[in-house]
Order: C-alpha cells, then sequence, then structure tokens
C-alpha cells in the first residue's frame, strides 16, 4: 500500500467501528425505552433490569456476524524466521528509543487525545441529562446520530485529507494536522458545556465526533514512520499506552474533577469544561513538538526506499 494512500484506506476500514458505535448508543437506548413501558415484551428476561436486557439485545447481532468469521479462509504467508528473528521487541525498543522525538510526540499526543474523547464519551450521557434534562430515549438517539454523521465525516475526512497534505509534501501532515484538530476540539468542547440552544450544543457535539475519529491517521503514521519488520510491534505498544491511558483516565478524571475538585455532582457541565480547557491545549503542544521528528523520520524512510528501489533496477 503507498504511503501516501494509507491513511485514507485505513480510514474506510475503521467506519465498522463507527456504525456499531452509534448502533449501539441509539438502539441500546430505544431498547431500555421499550423495555421500562413494557417489561414483559423481551420473553425469559424476567428479572433483569431494563439496562440489562438493553445489552443482551445489542449483543446478539455481533454474535451472529462474528460468526460468519468461520467462512474467511487463512491466506498462504510465507515464513521467514529470519525476519522475525530480527524484530525482536529489544529491537523495537531500541529503535523506539533512538527516535523518542517522533514517538513520544506521537504516543502522548493520541492518548492525550483519547483522553478528551473518552472522558467526553463516557460522560456525555449524564451531562445532557442532569444539565439539559434530556430524555434517556432523546440522549441515545441524538448521540446515535451525532457519532454516526461525525464520526464518518471525521475517519474518512480525516485519513484523505492527511495523505492529501502528505502528497503535497508536508511529510508531517498526520500529526500537523492534530495540532489544529486538538485545539478546535477544545473550543468545541467548552462550547458544548456552555451551550443554551440546543443548535449550539449539537453543532458542538458533532464537531466533538468529527474530531474524535482519528485512529486511522494515528495508525498511519506509525506505519510510515516505522521499519517494515518492527510495525506490528510499534502499533501495539501504541495501542496498549493510548487505551490504558485514554479509556482508563478520561472518564475517571472527569469523576475525580466533579466529585473531588468541584465537590458537585450538578457541576459535571464545570468538570467538563476544564477538562476541555486543561487536555486541549497539552494535546496541541505534544503533536506540535513531533512536527519536526516527523518530518526527519518520514524523509529518512523515504530515502530507504529510494534506495532499495534503485538497488532493485
Amino acid at each position: 500500500m503507498p504511503a501516501a494512500r494509507l491513511a485514507g484506506t485505513l480510514s474506510i476500514f475503521s467506519t465498522g467501528a463507527i456504525v456499531g458505535a452509534a448502533a449501539s448508543l441509539a438502539g441500546g437506548a430505544w431498547v431500555v425505552d421499550r423495555i421500562t413501558a413494557c417489561p414483559d415484551c423481551v420473553p425469559f428476561t424476567q428479572g433483569l433490569h431494563p439496562w440489562q436486557i438493553a445489552i443482551i439485545v445489542m449483543a446478539l447481532p455481533g454474535l451472529l456476524f462474528g460468526a460468519l468469521a468461520i467462512l474467511v479462509a487463512e491466506p498462504a504467508r510465507q515464513h521467514d524466521r529470519r525476519a522475525e528473528s530480527e524484530s525482536g521487541l529489544g529491537e523495537t525498543l531500541r529503535m523506539i528509543s533512538a527516535r523518542r522525538g517522533f514517538y513520544i510526540a506521537h504516543f502522548l499526543g493520541f492518548s492525550l487525545l483519547n483522553i478528551l474523547c473518552a472522558g467526553w464519551l463516557a460522560w456525555v450521557p449524564s451531562f445532557l441529562i442532569r444539565t439539559h434534562g434530556w430524555s434517556l430515549a432523546r440522549t441515545g438517539f441524538t448521540l446515535g446520530v451525532v457519532s454516526l454523521a461525525g464520526g464518518l465525516i471525521g475517519m474518512v475526512g480525516s485519513g484523505h485529507l492527511a495523505d492529501h497534505l502528505y502528497r503535497k509534501g508536508v511529510l508531517d501532515a498526520h500529526l500537523r494536522l492534530y495540532v489544529w484538530a486538538a485545539a478546535v476540539l477544545g473550543i468545541a468542547g467548552i462550547a458544548a458545556t456552555l451551550a443554551t440552544t440546543t443548535w449550539l450544543l449539537i453543532t458542538a457535539m458533532l464537531v466533538i465526533a468529527t474530531i474524535s475519529s482519528f485512529i486511522a491517521v494515528a495508525a498511519a503514521a506509525l506505519q510510515i514512520t516505522s521499519p517494515p519488520r518492527a510495525r506490528g510491534k510499534v502499533s501495539a505498544l501504541f495501542l496498549a499506552i493510548y487505551n490504558i491511558l485514554g479509556f482508563g483516565l478520561g472518564p475517571a478524571i472527569i469523576a475525580f474533577t466533579g466529585d473531588t475538585v468541584l465537590g458537585d455532582e450538578h457541576k459535571l457541565w464545570l468538570a467538563l469544561l476544564i477538562h476541555f480547557a486543561v487536555f486541549a491545549p497539552l494535546c496541541a503542544l505534544a503533536f506540535a513538538f513531533g512536527l519536526r521528528p516527523m518530518r526527519t523520520l518520514v524523509a529518512e524512510r523515504q530515502g530507504v526506499r529510494r534506495d532499495h528501489r534503485s538497488m532493485s533496477l
């Protein structure tokens, strides 16, 4: 796959997660609303809470589609033991250490971005219900639609935009894009927490959902900058750090800010505002520090590829 098409291709592949998440939000809220009105409508679920039934109902399609994986044939592979021996974890860590300017900025920047987005995603339903008085059904349906529209636009758009900039010679496009996106995310997050009209609130939420769909660009940046034999391990290490920090700390930080720092669960809107005001600038700063190291590393990788092509001729 050419490096200038990688982010766009990964973004299309990643839209499955966007569709699934949006369906779970809208469908789960609808199921809870229906079950609350008719507790005995779903057989064999007596004694379960509506939210428990919603999880079961929404999980069934995934089980059915997951079973189709049995029909997928394993492709033929050439096992290269020498390449495997040269791509150990120790070598990968040494490679990361030698190029730590880029990898620290990348890992930290996208982890901070995930802290922002995961924290918002975890608490936005409670925010809409507590602060704006929305019903559970309205909250779930609106979040589902916003997540689907913003997620698809953001995932596919960010991937193709990064590819476009890369083809134009912007060697740090994958990080530069999110220096600006992080700043816009901070503004949109603050606007959402302070919104007094429904349209402003939904517009800000749509911007947040759009910028939150960044994983394809993050993955492509690692594939472009890492040597082939280290790409799998580098990506695995990134995903471990990104998930632990983002999904582990994001929701917890907002809970700590609301319960301990502010001491009032009714000030969830203020906890979210502080979250965006603090972490968005840190995120943009982390990406900015990685711009020059990424340009150097990409230029180095492009030089290696040109050398290989000339040797093959």
